[in-house]
């Protein structure tokens, strides 16, 4: 509700329930856990596979949807690097699964130097893949990636500014999660109240990027 003070367990349980009608409704993990899995299976099955078309590999796009949730739970962006798989097989399956919306593909901003990061289209299907994992400080901070990441680009849309939102990486520091219009935007996870060597990275977004 708009005139609903935030608070840190509305924000916890929205992240980690998504945007999907269904799983966002359901009261136990458990229920959830057994609607992503149907959902995933139906969607690798039917709509990935007449997306990607010849060569489809069921077997590879569960290895490369696994190894996604493996990535987030390092506290990590996934980009094709990062995969077991060759490269070029990766990128195939990801933009195709971003054809589908089951991902979305974020590039890095014309004044940095990096390969494209990849979200998932659901923190609740994140939520799901990192289910193992689901309460350590790196998973953490994955799904706040995903839940801030799907609510800034719904609302974009919905107020008609479906500008492309991108990632910042220079040579020497860590990435900035998101660029909207030329700021830069860094999510920490942390107890302590002291920003300390992540400012670095940050300040140095915020003078490349004006």
């Amino acid at each position: 509700k708009p005139d609903e003070k935030p608070s840190l367990e509305n924000f916890t349980k929205g992240m980690r329930r998504g945007g999907l009608p269904v799983p966002m409704f359901l009261r136990d993990d458990s229920s959830r856990w057994l609607y992503w899995d149907a959902w995933t299976e139906t969607t690798l099955i039917r709509d990935l596979a007449r997306a990607y078309g010849k060569g489809y590999d069921l077997d590879l796009a569960r290895l490369i949807l696994k190894e996604f949730g493996q990535i987030l739970a390092r506290g990590l962006y996934p980009e094709v690097s990062l995969f077991s798989t060759d490269s070029r097989k990766v990128m195939r399956y990801l933009r195709a699964m971003e054809s589908i919306f089951l991902v979305n593909r974020i590039p890095c901003h014309e004044k940095g130097t990096g390969r494209d990061h990849w979200i998932l289209g659901d923190s609740g299907l994140a939520a799901f893949l990192l289910r193992a994992s689901l309460h350590t400080e790196q998973a953490t901070l994955s799904l706040v990636r995903h839940f801030l990441f799907n609510e800034i680009a719904a609302r974009r849309q919905y107020d008609l500014k479906p500008t492309q939102i991108t990632y910042y990486k220079s040579t020497r520091s860590e990435p900035i999660d998101f660029v909207l219009d030329d700021f830069p935007i860094k999510i920490l996870v942390t107890a302590s109240p002291k920003v300390g060597w992540h400012a670095k990275g940050l300040i140095a977004a915020m003078k490349t990027l004006g």
